[in-house]
């Protein structure tokens, strides 16, 4: 068992780290502006910052710099900058209209919530034969605070390694399931991470193209 002990706002100086109240603060003060400067080593004077506060210069390292060039690697790798139009591919056949009956009668006198009224729409078109298997959900949070655990047991969650340990809620029917064909990614708390796996999407090495 591995416990990770992690501080919610690491890095952002001592006015957001560990500090519940980050989640409604918007702005960095000029002290922390500083502060988070000095923790990435970002070369900008404190006369620079001291200009405008609340609209900090951006920085960049340079086009020889290591990471640069490690970026410009990956984006010839994935094609280049520009979107082109690939000929060769293969057409998309589009749901039915039924498979939008649930969402347009709405949910009657009972309130819903957006998220379970898209999770619900989401589940009937990963149901559909024809247009499923184009559809990857990429969950940045935990999947049943969304109620989408109705995915695991059919949809199943993507390991290319398969599942390697026992699930703690193994005798649920909506236990966890991973799967090296499995079509649901789950990140965790993650939103970089889920990020980085919709923008991975057109350099997808096998099988067909998936909306995400």
């Amino acid at each position: 068992m591995i416990l990770a002990k992690t501080v919610k706002g690491y890095g952002l100086g001592p006015h957001f780290e560990g500090r519940n109240a980050t989640h409604q603060m918007k702005k960095l003060t000029l002290d922390d502006l500083k502060e988070f400067r000095d923790y990435l080593r970002i070369p900008i004077s404190d006369a620079r910052l001291e200009e405008d506060p609340y609209s900090p210069p951006y920085y960049h390292p340079g086009w020889d710099a290591p990471e640069i060039a490690y970026l410009l690697e990956r984006r010839k790798a994935l094609g280049g900058f520009t979107p082109e139009r690939r000929p060769h591919h293969a057409a998309v056949e589009l749901p039915d209209a039924k498979t939008f009956d649930v969402a347009k009668r709405g949910s009657g006198k009972q309130q819903a919530a957006t998220t379970m009224a898209f999770v619900r729409l989401l589940k009937d078109l990963l149901r559909d034969k024809k247009f499923g298997h184009r559809i990857v959900p990429i969950v940045p949070d935990e999947s049943r605070t969304f109620g989408m655990d109705a995915f695991f047991p059919t949809a199943k969650i993507y390991n290319p390694g398969g599942q390697n340990y026992l699930s703690v809620d193994r005798d649920l029917v909506l236990a966890y399931k991973e799967s090296a064909q499995g079509q649901l990614i789950h990140p965790g708390i993650n939103e970089a991470g889920a990020v980085a796996a919709a923008s991975s999407a057109p350099a997808t090495p096998s099988g067909p193209p998936r909306t995400r």
